[in-house]
C-alpha cells in the first residue's frame, strides 16, 4: 500500500512538473509577445509626438510667411 502511495505521489509530482513547464514556456511566449507590443506602441508614440512637433513648427513657418506676405501687400500698396 505504501509502494503505491508513493507511486501515486511521484505521478503527481511529475504531473504537476510538466503542467508547470508547459505554462511557463507559454507564459514566455507571452511575455515576448507583450514586450514586443509594447516596443511597437513606444515607437508609434515617439512618432506621433515627432509629427505633432513638425506640425507646430509648419503651423509657426506657414503664420510668419502669411505675416510677410501682408507686409510685402501693404508696401506695395502704400508706394502706388
Amino acid at each position: 500500500m505504501k509502494k503505491l502511495f508513493y507511486v501515486g505521489i511521484a505521478v503527481l509530482f511529475v504531473v504537476f512538473g510538466f503542467t508547470a513547464y508547459r505554462q511557463n514556456e507559454r507564459a514566455q511566449i507571452y511575455r515576448a509577445e507583450k514586450n514586443k507590443m509594447h516596443e511597437e506602441l513606444m515607437k508609434v508614440r515617439f512618432e506621433a509626438q515627432a509629427a505633432r512637433l513638425e506640425v507646430a513648427k509648419l503651423k509657426q513657418v506657414i503664420e510668419l510667411e502669411r505675416k510677410n506676405a501682408q507686409q510685402m501687400m501693404q508696401k506695395a500698396t502704400k508706394k502706388k
